[in-house]
């Protein structure tokens, strides 16, 4: 059997999470209190935009600060911030910086698992769009903001491949197969296998708590105890970590767990 899959959600990510989120509230705050004091909030229309983006942001990176397991919701800024760009400010290869470190926050947390093709078709297209939204800054400006789009995506994405190519090195250097091998994690359960597996099916929880004969709420928090103990954060967190993995408890695979009969008291963890 496998050993254990290195989680998205360590003790280290979320408190990098935290750092993070707490960084760009600190400059968005001094941003807006630098413009306050120096410049007009409302001089133009895309200012007054970008000012009320800023409040839009700090509010969800607080969200972010106090529950840094929900750190996609940062894509959204960043893909705000992108859009804005490129709509107002041509040759600002910051609005680049944004759309790719967008596409890597979905990346990571399984937004490109599903419908894979149909999707980075999609975000290609958007990205070619968001380009071709800087013609009406005249000809000159456009060239030259291609230009330095298609330099900057070049290093991006070949910077991006390295990486990729020497983390899938190193998992596959340390890992036989995709295999989630709960017998290695000492507070869970062959049960708890089961309910993931249940989970992994899509199955809700109110339907796991009617066949394991408990209240919903009882299932709902031994979920969030395994979630946190496996380090996946929540209910998608493990589904995009473990999706394409096998679930097993020791030298029982999936169908024999699921094969299993349990008694009333079984589920009572």
């Amino acid at each position: 059997m496998a050993n254990k899959k290195k989680p998205f959600y360590t003790k280290k990510t979320l408190l990098l999470f935290r750092l993070f989120a707490l960084i760009a509230i600190v400059i968005l705050i001094t941003s807006f209190i630098y413009s306050i004091i120096y410049k007009n909030l409302f001089s133009s229309y895309s200012n007054t935009i970008f000012y009320f983006t800023n409040i839009i942001s700090i509010f969800l990176l607080f969200f972010v600060l106090i529950y840094p397991q929900k750190i996609e919701v940062c894509s959204v800024i960043t893909f705000i911030y992108s859009l804005l760009i490129f709509i107002f400010e041509p040759n600002n290869t910051m609005g680049l910086f944004m759309y790719i470190l967008t596409v890597a926050m979905l990346y990571a947390r399984g937004f490109y698992n599903i419908h894979k093709k149909q999707k980075n078709i999609f975000t290609i297209i958007i990205f070619i769009l968001l380009n071709l939204s800087q013609i009406r800054f005249g000809s000159k400006i456009f060239l030259n903001s291609l230009i330095q789009t298609v330099g900057f995506s070049f290093i991006y994405l070949l910077s991006i491949y390295f990486i990729k190519a020497a983390i899938r090195n190193d998992y596959n250097t340390n890992s036989s197969s995709n295999i989630l091998n709960l017998k290695h994690y000492d507070k869970l359960t062959i049960r708890n296998a089961l309910w993931l597996i249940q989970i992994k099916n899509k199955v809700k929880y109110d339907a796991i708590a009617i066949k394991s004969k408990v209240a919903p709420g009882t299932v709902k928090n031994r979920l969030k105890f395994i979630f946190s103990v496996l380090e996946v954060g929540n209910k998608q967190g493990f589904i995009n970590e473990y999706s394409t993995f096998e679930i097993c408890y020791g030298e029982y695979s999936s169908e024999q767990i699921t094969s299993m009969t349990f008694t009333d008291d079984d589920f009572i963890e």
